[in-house]
């Protein structure tokens, strides 16, 4: 199953075309950040190599390495992040003695 990056809805569609949206909030689907291989920390923010760079991750694109993300692999992204953060915050947090 996977979700909208915009609104979390259920996107039915597991190969959405250029201009397909969201039944939920109407944002288009095949964008970047509904990409398997979106990554924030990857090189132009995306985990495939042969991809071409897209500017705009929110905009409609003809990318041919497109893949829906399903909703474990952004969960288990969302729950990296937040663990890093708080081990991040822990390094200079302050005891009281």
């Amino acid at each position: 199953m996977s979700v909208c990056y915009h609104c979390g809805g259920t996107i039915e569609n597991s190969r959405p075309g250029r201009s397909d949206e969201c039944s939920h909030c109407g944002r288009p689907l095949r964008v970047c950040k509904n990409c398997r291989f979106f990554d924030t920390a990857a090189a132009s923010q995306c985990r495939e190599p042969q991809a071409e760079a897209v500017a705009d991750k929110e905009s409609p694109n003809f990318c041919e390495w497109f893949r829906i993300a399903d909703t474990a692999a952004s969960e288990t992204a969302a729950a990296k992040k937040d663990g890093a953060r708080q081990r991040f915050e822990a390094l200079f947090r302050r005891e009281n003695p």
